[in-house]
């Protein structure tokens, strides 16, 4: 009795913070998932290029001129392709920025109006995007382990699924 009603409070809450993913786990699709792409980071060789591609990035670019000059910082980048949009994820890589947990990664999503910030969080920048049937990320953990975060139409942002 105990282990059914643990699971109907997990159940409730799932359907509270994300109903797609409720629906994905009650139809054991989160296991299933088969619509996904690598995530495939490269070094931004050339800045002022990279400026021009996503003028969205230049203060943020800007700010970190003397440090990636000085630091030995570099910035990655990848984009990710969607129907009727466009995800752009960054990390930086150099002393500052190595952890035990990975590196800070920011997304950002374009669905025709300007990208957005829709991501931040230090994970393995070794990830993949969940295309459909709900836009997700399955973040590499220390352990080896997925970690699904979905995206939250609502809010605009991609959040940690429990």
């Amino acid at each position: 009795m105990k282990h059914l009603l643990i699971s109907f409070l997990i159940g409730c809450a799932l359907l509270h913070v994300h109903p797609s993913l409720a629906q994905m786990q009650r139809a054991n699709k989160v296991s299933s998932i088969t619509d996904t792409v690598a995530v495939d980071f490269k070094p931004v060789s050339n800045l002022a290029t990279f400026v021009k591609t996503y003028p969205f990035l230049n203060k943020y670019i800007t700010s970190l001129r003397q440090e990636i000059k000085t630091m030995d910082t570099e910035i990655y980048a990848a984009s990710v392709t969607l129907t009727g949009g466009k995800l752009l994820f960054l990390y930086l890589d150099g002393p500052l920025y190595r952890g035990t947990e990975g590196m800070p990664v920011e997304g950002y999503l374009n669905q025709g109006k300007g990208f957005k910030p829709v991501f931040n969080a230090v994970t393995y920048p070794e990830f993949k995007v969940i295309k459909s049937p709900h836009l997700g990320l399955l973040l590499a953990s220390a352990n080896g382990t997925s970690i699904l975060w979905m995206y939250d139409a609502q809010r605009g942002m991609f959040q940690k699924a429990l």
